[in-house]
């Protein structure tokens, strides 16, 4: 690659400008760069405590949420015209706008309680909440939960008496 003048540009297919040399080289030096992120990641896990026999315990007013992928309360519904409504957090819909697909964006989310602190006098554990979007990430054993006041709770789903 270097003896001919070509210049290996990650992502991009050069294939039919590479000699045979300079495709075994460069294979080469993918295969080394991919040893040596893997050996990187894997020293990173060293002295990793264990989460095997460990439980997640709020302190205080904190309660640690697992956030739902799609809000499990709400469906999406079309109108007769065309328009969609009801979608949620951060769904995909179609723009007519912009002829793209976009994200939509709500400052509520929806999240089942895994843990309560204390000093929580309004929620329990199992419980699923509605809460405002601003959760701090726990990173627990790639659990995918997230810790926020109980303040910051605005309600609870509960069954009906």
């Amino acid at each position: 690659m270097e003896l001919t003048g070509i210049h290996y540009m990650p992502g991009l297919d050069q294939s039919e400008d590479l000699t045979t040399t300079d495709k075994e080289v460069m294979k080469k030096l993918q295969e080394q760069a991919q040893l040596e992120m893997a050996d990187n990641l894997c020293k990173q896990n060293e002295g990793v405590k264990s989460a095997a026999n460990k439980e997640i315990v709020a302190c205080n007013s904190n309660v640690i949420i697992k956030l739902y992928d799609r809000n499990p309360y709400r469906s999406i519904k079309t109108s007769a015209s065309g328009i969609i409504y009801g979608l949620d957090g951060h769904e995909m819909y179609f723009s007519h706008e912009s002829g793209e697909m976009e994200e939509s964006h709500q400052e509520i989310i929806c999240a089942e309680v895994i843990a309560i602190g204390p000093e929580c006098k309004n929620v329990k554990v199992g419980e699923d909440v509605y809460c405002r979007n601003i959760p701090v990430p726990i990173p627990f054993d790639n659990q995918g939960y997230y810790a926020i006041t109980e303040q910051n709770i605005i309600c609870r789903i509960v069954n009906k008496n």
